[in-house]
C-alpha cells in the first residue's frame, strides 16, 4: 500500500544519507533503525541489505537487517556461494539494536546477485517453489557462460516468469547483480 511504499522510500533516504555522510554499513542501520522507530505506532519494518565496494581493491562491507543474503558466483571457482551475512533484526522493529557488518573480497569476474524472498517464494500453479537450489542453478549456469550482467537478469526474470505460469503473485521480485570488472 501507499504507507509501505512511503515507508520503504524514506528508509531508502535515511540509509543512503547516513552512507554519504561516511557512516558503516552497520553504523548506517544502526542510526537509520532508531530513527525508523520514533514514532512508529503502525509498527511497521523494513528488511534491508547495505553493501559499499571499494573498486579499486574489490573490498566489499556489508551488513544486513533481515534481508535474504546475497549470492556470490565467484569466477576462480565457477560455483554459487551465498553470501553468509550475520542476520541482523529488520529496521524500525525495535530501538536501540547494534548492527554488524561484515567484509569479502570480490575478484575480477565475480558476480554479485542481490533479491527479495519473491524471488525463491515465487511458486508456479501447482503451489511449488522457485527455491534457492533452482535459483544457484541458473545464476551457475548463466555466469559460466559469461552471459552480460543485464541478460542475465533478464534471463532470471524470464524463467521465474514462465514457472509461474498463470499463477497469481504473493510477492515483489527484485534483483541486483552486478559483476566485479576491475583487472
Amino acid at each position: 500500500g501507499i504507507s509501505a511504499a512511503l515507508f520503504m522510500v524514506i528508509s531508502k533516504i535515511l540509509i543512503n544519507n547516513q552512507l554519504q555522510n561516511g557512516e558503516s554499513p552497520a553504523k548506517a542501520f544502526e542510526t537509520v533503525n532508531n530513527r525508523l522507530c520514533a514514532n512508529n505506532e503502525a509498527g511497521m519494518f523494513v528488511t534491508c541489505f547495505v553493501g559499499v565496494m571499494d573498486i579499486k581493491t574489490g573490498e566489499f562491507i556489508y551488513s544486513n537487517a533481515g534481508h535474504n543474503p546475497p549470492i556470490l558466483y565467484r569466477e576462480s571457482e565457477k560455483k554459487c556461494i551465498p553470501i553468509d551475512t550475520p542476520h541482523g533484526f529488520v529496521l524500525g522493529g525495535v530501538e536501540g539494536l547494534k548492527y554488524t557488518q561484515s567484509k569479502i573480497k570480490l575478484f575480477p569476474g565475480d558476480i554479485m546477485f542481490l533479491y527479495t524472498d519473491g524471488v525463491t517464494e515465487a511458486t508456479n500453479e501447482k503451489g511449488k517453489l522457485f527455491s534457492q537450489d533452482k535459483l544457484e542453478q541458473i545464476l551457475k549456469g548463466l555466469a559460466t557462460e559469461k552471459m552480460d550482467i543485464k541478460d542475465l537478469t533478464t534471463y532470471l526474470r524470464n524463467e521465474i516468469d514462465k514457472f509461474s505460469g498463470k499463477a497469481e503473485r504473493s510477492d515483489d521480485i527484485t534483483m541486483l547483480t552486478f559483476k566485479n570488472v576491475n583487472i
